[in-house]
């Protein structure tokens, strides 16, 4: 297969990577401010403000929106200076292939550390909000924790192996395959193990909500909007996590652009959850559920009748519904056969028997 040009792989990354940038600002502009002044609690005061900034300040969600801003933003600041390097001061412009070649520069060093911070930060967030689906439960973030954990190790690993890398070695040496390939492969079980155990715990709560008898009281388009945005996001990220270990493992030069541009897609992923959780998909659909509620009691009973078991008493959460489509920082389920191990952690929700 014949190689592409490295040259016009890195000029095209400049663009692309730029272009991701972009809508990587946007939206962790827009999560940090919903975190901040959530869309469905409008400011009164200056001193609420004040207090609502020092409240979020101390949100995992906010740190890790700052967290990776910082390692995405270096990320690219280094993308540029390579290119300047190349393009202008490294011989006067006049061997980018050869700069671009070599790549036991320092810029290269810290250009990969700050990707592998930015993907170590990203998994660390998903990992966190699979906790808090799963109402703060250990036992089912012990693999993704793991994988975790192989992430820093490999990250480290390959930084410490750029640091040290001598000129003219190839990107594609067996020392250095090692490290790399362990890094998208532990970010691969990391990400599809959370999202899909995130999205089983979502259509899970949503199935049950349908076989309780509740489906004509609550259209459950919340929770499917809340569903297919996991699966959308987790999904962008899944297939460019795929792209680089396939272009890697045939030792490709597009490689290099995917690389470039891996920080930002899971940049891009996280931010897409908070901005779209946080301005609220489906807030009419929960907000009705109180005013609605009495008015259906006797259609409820009507339903039992028609279903081929008894129905049983159903607690509908109002509060923790609001909670899934509003917040972008707690997205947490009522589990209907325990109860919560952290009560302390929740508000008391608001309950109607049918």
């Amino acid at each position: 297969m014949a190689q592409v040009p490295l040259v016009s792989v890195n000029l095209a990354n400049i663009a692309i990577e730029s272009f991701l940038y972009g809508i990587f600002f946007i939206l962790n502009a827009g999560s940090i401010a919903l975190l901040i002044y959530p869309r469905h609690q409008p400011s009164v005061t200056s001193k609420t403000r004040e207090n609502r900034f020092k409240a979020a300040v101390k949100k995992p969600m906010f740190i890790g929106a700052i967290a990776l801003f910082v390692g995405i933003t270096g990320h690219w600041i280094c993308t540029v200076m390579r290119l300047f390097a190349a393009m202008s001061t490294y011989k006067d412009g006049k061997e980018p292939l050869e700069y671009y070649s070599d790549i036991s520069q320092n810029v290269y060093a810290i250009k990969t550390g700050f990707l592998e911070a930015s993907l170590i930060i990203g998994d660390a967030m998903l990992v966190y909000r699979l906790w808090k689906v799963w109402n703060m439960k250990y036992w089912v973030i012990a693999l993704p924790c793991l994988s975790l954990l192989g992430l820093i190790v490999c990250g480290i690993g390959l930084v410490n192996d750029f640091v040290h890398y001598a000129p003219g070695r190839s990107v594609f040496s067996p020392g250095t395959q090692a490290w790399v390939l362990g890094d998208g492969l532990f970010t691969l079980v990391t990400n599809v193990y959370s999202s899909s155990f995130i999205a089983w715990r979502i259509w899970r709560t949503d199935r049950r909500t349908r076989y309780s008898g509740a489906s004509r009281l609550i259209r459950s388009k919340s929770l499917i909007s809340v569903l297919a945005i996991f699966i959308e996001s987790a999904l962008l990220y899944t297939s460019w996590t795929v792209v680089f270990i396939v272009t890697y493992a045939v030792e490709s030069h597009i490689e290099a652009l995917i690389a470039d541009c891996w920080a930002v897609t899971a940049g891009i992923s996280f931010g897409l959850i908070n901005v779209r959780v946080g301005m609220g998909w489906a807030n009419k659909t929960a907000s009705s559920i109180t005013s609605t509620l009495p008015r259906f009691r006797g259609e409820a009973n009507t339903a039992e009748e028609d279903m081929a078991y008894p129905m049983q008493t159903l607690a509908i959460h109002v509060h923790q519904v609001k909670n899934i489509m509003q917040s972008p920082e707690v997205v947490s389920f009522p589990d209907n056969s325990k109860p919560q191990s952290h009560p302390e952690e929740f508000d008391r929700p608001e309950k109607d028997e049918v």
